[in-house]
């Protein structure tokens, strides 16, 4: 994995990477996550994202900025070596405005009945998304 700067990626490119924070900024990410999400639930959303900006600490371009953690393990494979580096992290969760409206309703339908046998699918309804969005959150946000 190869990011490069400014480069966006999708969730399946960090399958082996997670985030090791210290054990209080680890659970106010989660109580966050989990708040924000309980939140968009209640108002009928779904098919948000969680965007992650990853601030190298060393190099020419680094930054002096006081929430800094040697947190981020970025695994290439299983034969490969973790990598432990410094960095600053900036999330948010995004793209909140997909309302679980008549026709999202309908793709489920289709999707689980087709691929949804198989695979996960994007079309859940909130409470479905919310629980696989917080739980995917619990896995990538560690204590170091």
């Amino acid at each position: 994995m190869e990011p490069g700067d400014g480069k966006v990626m999708k969730d399946s490119n960090f399958e082996d990477a997670w985030v090791g924070l210290p054990e209080r900024d680890a659970d106010q990410i989660h109580r966050a996550v989990d708040a924000d999400t309980a939140f968009l639930e209640e108002h009928g959303i779904m098919d948000y994202s969680l965007i992650l900006g990853v601030y190298d600490q060393a190099g020419p371009n680094a930054r002096n900025e006081p929430a800094t953690y040697s947190g981020l393990e970025v695994t290439e494979d299983e034969e490969s070596e973790a990598k432990m580096e410094p960095a600053t992290f900036r999330i948010g969760i995004v793209d909140i405005l997909v309302e679980y409206s008549l026709k999202k309703k309908l793709a489920h339908v289709m999707k689980k009945t087709t691929i949804g046998c198989c695979h996960e699918i994007d079309t859940e309804p909130p409470q479905r998304y919310r629980e696989r969005f917080v739980d995917a959150m619990e896995e990538k946000v560690n204590v170091a």
